[in-house]
């Protein structure tokens, strides 16, 4: 199915559904750099702290949802395909056509500026990096 609510069980995030859960639970209006704070090194890895690999999650801070590891430690993948932003207004866009999937979150290998909650990069979907992983999702059905 192409609609990201028909999906039973567990899944991948969109990505409207992963920045709105680290912007969110960073504090509603408050609009933070990182996933709940503006300093990078509360709640992240990345390569000035990581000492370049990957952390058991809950180490860092957890932003204002109770979620660790939105900024930092490992890419995320998201179960959108990657494209450019429209100026057009969208509720949860989701892309389910391309060649590479989005990634969001930044990792433990990069500098600090690309753990930001704004960056979002693309990656081949049989990409087998050492620092990307991925955080699962369930559709509520009422």
């Amino acid at each position: 199915t192409n609609r990201i609510t028909d999906v039973a069980g567990f899944r991948l995030p969109t990505e409207a559904e992963w920045e709105y859960a680290a912007r969110v639970g960073s504090g509603g209006g408050t609009d933070y750099m990182f996933s709940g704070t503006d300093q990078a090194n509360l709640v992240s890895w990345y390569l000035g702290n990581s000492q370049n690999r990957p952390h058991e999650v809950g180490k860092k801070n957890p932003n204002r949802l109770g979620l660790y590891d939105s900024s930092g430690n490992v890419w995320e993948w998201c179960n959108d395909y990657y494209d450019s932003y429209s100026s057009e207004t969208k509720v949860n866009h989701c892309v389910f056509e391309g060649t590479a999937r989005v990634i969001r979150g930044g990792s433990f290998a990069d500098p600090e500026g690309y753990v930001r909650i704004s960056i979002r990069e693309s990656e081949a979907p049989d990409s087998k990096f050492g620092n990307i992983g991925f955080r699962i999702c369930r559709t509520a059905f009422h």
